[in-house]
């Protein structure tokens, strides 16, 4: 193999098994702590860990409790052929945004020397399920989980946990369990998002969803959007939340019920209709600027509507999208680091991380109308 596409863990490997063959290490030797080489080699501790794991694996290094990695013999021992090692990410939906996280994570699995596996569960609570108990039966080292809800299945997400199969989040916590997310400041992001329609002049700002609070993601963009008023000594419009109600899945239903919605605000007195829409996220407010545009509306003139995502289609609408970019491959990379940390280290507690949101001002967004 081409030494420049081997993944880091074995390049490392092959450092130290030629500084051992070669007898520039001898036995007894210590060999650097695993973050002594990290340092060294301007690689992760990850990735580190796995090539001492993998050299004793071989048999030229033990370990000692409390001392360090030492050189055990100058020659491997034959090893039985090894399996494929493989992390599992299960996302509720196939978009520009699970893509994303998917080269998140194989770029960090890739370094790991790990393959990932992809499953789209379809917003489906008996679908994560099945997926979940598939993984349990067929094998998995560890998995990335967006999770459709709060607790729709608890009892296999706690199966995992009995299971002790390495379990990270991302996006959305789990009210009960005590588990590593992986999520974008959600909170912050929708409060400068807010924020900078406050400070364009607006004063009735609608946010809207399919679900307002459902999850914890949800329920902190709220939060940054109750913050942006507050933190400006404005108070909240008197109807400043509006769940999008429709009967189906389909998007003919939502249009629909985006147009209704819409006609509600036409029937309100000039000075008490909203003139920005903040939705919660990119596709319920690409649904809403279609129904705005064909309802004769505006955007910006007559209403303002922003996103949350900054998804591939959202520079390319009718009227550009200003809203809020995830970095879905940080969010991705930085679960899967989590996730393979706790795989080579069971007993260490894994923390939880936040990452920053990037405001993007595009067409969609302007000063409020006059009048």
């Amino acid at each position: 193999m081409d030494q420049r596409k081997r993944p880091l863990w074995e390049k490392l490997l092959l450092h130290y098994r030629e500084a051992i063959e070669s007898g520039e290490l001898t036995v007894n030797d210590r060999l650097p702590s695993e973050l002594e080489m990290a340092a060294a080699h301007g690689v992760s501790r990850i990735t580190a860990t796995r090539a001492l794991k993998e050299l004793e694996a071989a048999g030229l290094v033990h370990r000692i409790k409390g001392s360090g990695s030492y050189v055990s013999r100058t020659t491997p021992v034959p090893a039985p052929e090894s399996r494929l090692r493989i992390i599992s990410l299960v996302v509720p939906f196939a978009d520009g945004l699970s893509e994303q996280f998917v080269h998140g994570i194989e770029s960090a699995a890739r370094e790991s020397g790990y393959f990932v596996t992809v499953h789209n569960s379809s917003d489906d609570a008996a679908s994560e399920h099945q997926i979940l108990e598939d993984l349990l039966k067929r094998g998995s080292d560890g998995v990335v989980l967006y999770p459709i809800g709060l607790r729709q299945n608890m009892d296999i997400y706690s199966r995992l946990i009995v299971r002790r199969l390495p379990l990270v989040l991302i996006d959305r916590r789990i009210p009960g369990l005590d588990l590593p997310v992986v999520s974008v400041d959600n909170r912050k992001g929708f409060e400068e998002l807010a924020g900078h329609l406050l400070d364009s002049g607006h004063r009735r700002l609608v946010i809207a969803g399919k679900s307002i609070d459902g999850s914890s993601s949800e329920s902190d963009r709220y939060a940054g959007f109750c913050r942006a008023h507050l933190e400006r000594n404005l108070p909240l419009a008197p109807h400043h939340a509006y769940t999008i109600a429709a009967d189906a899945g389909e998007e003919a239903d939502y249009r629909a019920a985006c147009r209704r919605m819409l006609d509600e605000f036409s029937r309100m007195p000039p000075e008490s209709r909203p003139t920005a829409i903040t939705a919660m996220n990119d596709e319920t407010a690409r649904i809403i600027l279609t129904a705005a545009l064909e309802a004769g509306l505006h955007v910006p003139g007559d209403l303002s509507i922003t996103g949350f995502d900054d998804l591939p289609f959202a520079a390319h609408l009718p009227v550009p999208l200003t809203t809020v970019a995830q970095p879905a491959g940080d969010i991705g990379e930085a679960a899967a680091q989590i996730l393979l940390g706790e795989i080579a280290r069971p007993d260490m507690v894994p923390g939880s991380r936040s990452i920053p949101a990037n405001l993007v001002v595009r067409e969609s967004s302007g000063v409020p109308p006059t009048g």
